[in-house]
């Protein structure tokens, strides 16, 4: 197993690379960011578990031996390192029966997936600017587009920056007219009395969901927010459990789910999440805002899943990512619009060789949301 460490001026990327004794490979990511060193070392945690398995078809032995047998709650962090692992072997999986993912998650329910756009919005936080980016990205073909207008606030957020979160939303609404989607991204940042004061005032933009205005764990605080509003609320990125996301839709009643593979462990609990979310009429937004290997995933599972509305691309992303190059993507995209191929496994060709010369020890701090002007997205030097 070889675990590959790629500095990215957003977030690290960490790739695994798994070999068959026939010489096939299967690649999986498990880029979390901001705790890379924590993931690798997990993988080199679990490597004996990998080593020892008699196939690549014995996902459920790995998941048990990772998520059960290790008697300590790695949380997101050990979930990462199992979808690293997962995500290649089911590559190799597909690869072996010379069929796409989407084929042995139950086949094709989307033609193509719609997709929105985000990171679009790297500009000084100044409504004209802003609202410049937007027309841009609409004129690429999206249909949607997502924005966290808040800048650094965090908890509560004061009159004066309020005011100008709120010229940011209407300068974009106006900008991109009232047929093109707009979806207001919370990171997490606010309590619910902040959240439901601003869910109120943006009420009139008619946004597709507020995202995660409310950090994960705030239970009492998502169920009193999806009550208040008539704004769908998204949530679930940065859970990793399947009884989180359980709660998550039957006791809160979220409607718009947000997964992502990485974060609960791959794919197979990614597919269990999905038809969870069916189960009681939610919506699937897959999270992926991480490298080309997961995106790859997020449109398999997407494109057999009826109910995934929207996935989310980072608009221009391949352009400041080292690692782009050497991962070439078989998802097409055209304008706001993607679509999977029939290519075998989850579509992704790379070379090792080359993977490995950019294989990095260094540390970088990668991205903080809580930070003034991280909305530049500017590498730390």
């Amino acid at each position: 197993m070889h675990v590959i460490r790629i500095a990215h001026p957003w977030k690290t990327r960490i790739f695994t690379v798994l070999t068959r004794d026939d010489g096939m490979q299967g690649i999986g990511e498990a880029t979390v960011g901001q705790l890379s060193n924590a993931v690798v070392g997990a993988l080199r945690d679990i490597e004996p578990f990998v080593l020892g398995l008699e196939e690549c078809h014995d996902i459920s032995i790995l998941r048990n031996r990772i998520l059960r047998d290790i008697y300590a709650d790695g949380g997101q962090i050990s979930c990462a390192a199992l979808a690293g692992v997962e995500i290649a072997l089911w590559d190799l999986i597909g690869k072996s029966a010379r069929l796409p993912l989407y084929k042995l998650l139950g086949g094709r329910s989307q033609l193509r997936l719609r997709l929105y756009a985000n990171g679009w919005y790297k500009g000084d936080r100044d409504p004209t600017t802003i609202a410049e980016l937007a027309k841009k990205v609409v004129s690429k073909g999206y249909t949607a587009l997502k924005i966290d207008p808040f800048g650094s606030n965090w908890r509560t957020v004061s009159r004066n920056e309020l005011e100008l979160a709120v010229k940011i939303l209407q300068e974009v609404r106006e900008a991109i007219g009232d047929k093109v989607d707009l979806i207001v991204e919370g990171h997490s940042r606010f309590d619910v009395g902040t959240a439901r004061r601003i869910a109120l005032i943006i009420q009139e933009l008619n946004p597709l969901w507020f995202e995660e205005p409310l950090p994960y764990s705030d239970i009492r605080g998502y169920k009193e927010l999806v009550r208040s509003t008539g704004i769908p609320i998204a949530a679930g990125e940065s859970l990793w459990r399947i009884d989180q996301f359980a709660h998550l839709v039957k006791t809160i009643g979220i409607r718009v789910v947000q997964c992502d593979p990485i974060h609960v462990g791959g794919i197979t609990t990614s597919r269990v999440i999905s038809e969870m979310t069916l189960a009681h009429n939610g919506i699937l937004a897959l999270h992926s805002a991480s490298g080309i290997v997961n995106e790859l995933v997020c449109a398999h599972i997407s494109t057999a899943s009826p109910h995934a509305i929207l996935l989310e691309r980072f608009d221009d992303l391949e352009k400041e990512d080292p690692s782009a190059p050497l991962i070439q993507s078989s998802f097409e995209v055209t304008g706001g619009f993607g679509k999977v191929s029939d290519t075998p496994g989850i579509g992704a060709a790379f070379s090792l060789e080359k993977l490995l010369l950019l294989n990095t020890e260094m540390i970088r701090r990668d991205q903080n949301l809580f930070e003034r002007g991280w909305e530049l997205r500017k590498a730390d030097e």
